[in-house]
């Protein structure tokens, strides 16, 4: 049970370091000013909207593993992207490496959904 509690966790904290990520990144966009705030609020708020609606262990559109993997993939891998875009290239390469070992662990460990189960 801490194994899930601990992976779980760090689940948590990367899904808001891929919030924040997309946020400053969209701030630092060049373009104007109206670019930047849209940018800013609106790539982090569409990946949340993603992330809740596809990914969360209370999605409303249940999909299978496979496409959740995906998906959650494509949205971590924008994170990254911003990171190493931005120039913290060490953060993004550790970002990148602590998300893969997590979520294989979770999979591996079949908690992707732990405490709620999702009814299929």
């Amino acid at each position: 049970m801490m194994v899930a509690v601990f992976q779980l966790t760090v689940r948590f904290l990367l899904e808001l370091v891929l919030f924040i990520g997309l946020a400053y990144w969209g701030f630092q966009v060049e373009g104007s000013v109206l670019l930047q705030f849209i940018a800013g609020l609106g790539l982090p708020v569409a990946a949340a909207i993603v992330w809740g609606k596809l990914l969360s262990p209370k999605r409303t559109i249940k999909l299978g593993l496979p496409w959740r993997l995906l998906i959650e993939f494509a949205l971590m891998g924008a994170a990254f992207v911003c990171y190493y875009d931005l120039g913290y290239h060490a953060f993004a390469i550790l970002f990148g490496i602590v998300q893969v070992v997590n979520r294989t662990c979770i999979v591996i460990w079949d908690i992707q959904d732990w405490p709620v189960r999702v009814k299929k």
